[in-house]
């Protein structure tokens, strides 16, 4: 309130009697109105209370009224007013988006059948929620009562008419044992009125020649329009070699995947590429006709990142590719070359259709182990993903790595490069050989301090990815050296960040607004694997995150997980670390091509 007295408030003045009669009068209106203010909100809080109190008196009324009141709201309730096909939408959604649906109850498609009759109905009514399905073979043989159910012809059944896809494909490197996949394949048998659209179908065959071959032998598999190996568009096959050298014919005679008309992707995972069997695979392949071909060992995922069970000697990756001159998508492991072993033809052939090449190596070392590249013609490649699968920095070449960007790097938009151990240098000329790259995904298995800690003198210091690659990625005012990768909108990068956030700072703003950048960064996301240095640097791009650009970075916190704390990958046998568990970063992918934008 507003008083003539503001200049003796709050001091030792001692007023007059003029002055204390004047305050006197001046207080008495706002007193007399706090008074009315206290009696109405005590009068309003006795009311309160009364009312409460009713309202407790009559509880056993109004609870039933409550119960009414809710039970008429639920027949108008627009979730009951939704028609079938609004339900058969939503349901859809409820699906996994990677895998396939398993026999879970407590997952869809299987727990909308449990919440009420229509739910149900609807459930069952909708062919495309039951069109996939996954049963694993090692939960069937660990006893996994979920999986023992056994409700591949009902799914089937339930699918109609729509593309039916089915997994009996284990992702472990323990293949599944002889009952459980046997199991699973006698109880596939359909009756004579079902015969299922296969769209894909995936197994992990048992490592007995014997049990495969009576799996093959079953009735069902014997018709043409229900036998999934005739039919489907996409086969998943994999199959353990118990013995060096020993043949699959036999086993790829019966399969018979040439009277498949329709396959046009093949996964086929093998652990015994023996250079023996050069020519044991393409007669019974309809080569032709294939768009994908996946020859790649998923091991490597869960198992020792340096060996893979399903390497292809040179002159085998000569005659696949030879043979399926339609590919749209190559996926290998590739061995060393052997110079009193390998020979490769010298005919040349045009890969024409080829947008996709995964190959993951040894090591990047020597370009020998895919001198057959040079054999071939890749016109349409477009995306490529190479993995060195040693981490060791013996010899520190990448003969590998420059062989191939100079036949393709060209016309690549989107690379994948995970090359173990790879000096600055060489990491800095192979962005120079990729002047059409939209996308670039470089992942490291070092931490920071993974070389302070565990290398010496030259190793060290050159295998660091400082300042030095970003800067020669940023836009300069240098018209003779002008930045590599000059298309590219699309950046992940994974560990080995020895360069200052400042620097990737710099980088963004650049590539955003300076005159040689045609196009700016779109999205970026960066795993340090380590504490940050500035941390409050990503304010300083507020502005390029409001205008669209998708920043994400992500450091080890201090504290929440005491293994990575310690910022690095790699323990070498010492007595100090003899007991220490060596900590293994989960950066191996199996495929490399990703569409534009990972999220």
């Amino acid at each position: 309130m507003q008083s003539p007295f503001e200049s003796i408030l709050h001091t030792n003045h001692i007023p007059t009697e003029e002055q204390c009669k004047a305050i006197e009068d001046l207080l008495e209106l706002p007193e007399k109105q706090l008074v009315e203010v206290d009696s109405k909100i005590a009068e309003v809080d006795l009311q309160l209370r009364e009312l409460q109190n009713k309202r407790d008196s009559l509880e056993w009324v109004a609870s039933p009224l409550r119960r009414a009141v809710k039970a008429h709201r639920a027949i108008i309730s627009l979730a009951r007013r939704l028609p079938d096909d609004i339900y058969q939408e939503i349901f859809l959604h409820c699906l996994p988006m990677g895998p396939y649906p398993t026999p879970n109850p407590l997952d869809a498609p299987i727990v909308l059948t449990h919440v009420c009759r229509r739910w149900r109905h609807i459930a069952h009514s909708t062919p495309r929620l039951w069109s996939r399905l996954h049963m694993d073979p090692l939960a069937i043989y660990y006893g996994n009562s979920e999986a023992r159910s056994f409700p591949t012809r009902e799914w089937i059944e339930r699918a109609a008419a729509v593309p039916f896809s089915l997994s009996f494909y284990s992702t472990s490197t323990d293949f599944p044992r002889v009952s459980a996949i046997l199991e699973l394949c006698q109880g596939l048998t359909l009756s004579e009125s079902i015969a299922p659209h296969w769209n894909n179908f995936a197994i992990s065959f048992p490592s007995s020649e014997a049990i495969i071959l009576e799996i093959l032998a079953l009735p069902y598999l014997q018709e043409a329009t229900r036998n999934p190996f005739w039919n489907a568009r996409s086969l998943v096959i994999a199959m353990e070699c118990r013995h060096v050298g020993e043949d699959p014919s036999e086993i790829l005679a019966k399969l018979d995947l040439k009277r498949n008309a329709q396959l046009r992707e093949l996964t086929f995972v093998y652990n015994n590429y023996n250079r023996s069997l050069l020519h044991a695979f393409m007669p019974f392949l309809p080569c032709l006709q294939l768009e994908m071909l996946d020859l790649q060992d998923p091991g490597p995922n869960t198992t020792s990142r340096t060996f893979s069970r399903a390497s292809l000697p040179p002159p085998m990756a000569y005659e696949f590719l030879k043979c399926c001159r339609n590919l749209v998508v190559f996926k290998m492991d590739a061995c060393q070359f052997e110079p009193a072993l390998d020979e490769i033809p010298p005919k040349r052939y045009g890969m024409d259709r080829l947008k996709e090449l995964s190959i993951s190596l040894f090591d990047l070392a020597e370009e020998t182990d895919i001198a057959w590249a040079s054999n071939f013609d890749f016109p349409a490649l477009t995306c490529l993903h190479l993995r060195s699968r040693s981490m060791n920095a013996t010899g520190s070449r990448s003969g590998t790595l420059t062989y191939v960007l100079r036949q393709v790097g060209h016309s690549l938009t989107s690379l994948v490069l995970d090359p173990g151990y790879l000096k600055q240098g060489r990491l800095i000329t192979a962005l120079e050989f990729l002047p059409s790259l939209v996308q670039l995904h470089i992942k490291s298995a070092y931490f920071a301090n993974d070389f302070e800690e565990n290398m010496e003198g030259d190793y060290n210091k050159e295998g660091k990815w400082t300042d030095e690659v970003l800067k020669r990625l940023t836009p300069q005012d240098d018209q003779d050296h002008p930045h590599a990768c000059p298309r590219l909108q699309y950046l992940k990068w994974q560990y080995n960040t020895c360069f200052t956030e400042d620097a990737l700072l710099k980088l963004l703003y650049q590539r955003s607004s300076h005159p040689s950048s045609p196009v700016p960064l779109k999205q970026v996301h960066i795993d340090f694997g380590r504490l940050p240095t500035n941390s409050g640097w990503e304010g300083g791009c507020r502005d390029l995150v409001e205008a669209g650009l998708d920043l994400r970075v992500t450091y080890l916190v201090p504290k929440v997980d005491p293994i990575y704390i310690e910022e690095k990958n790699l323990f070498y046998s010492t007595e100090e670390l003899k007991d220490k568990a060596r900590v293994e970063l989960p950066i191996i992918e199996k495929s490399g091509y990703l569409d534009f934008g990972w999220e």
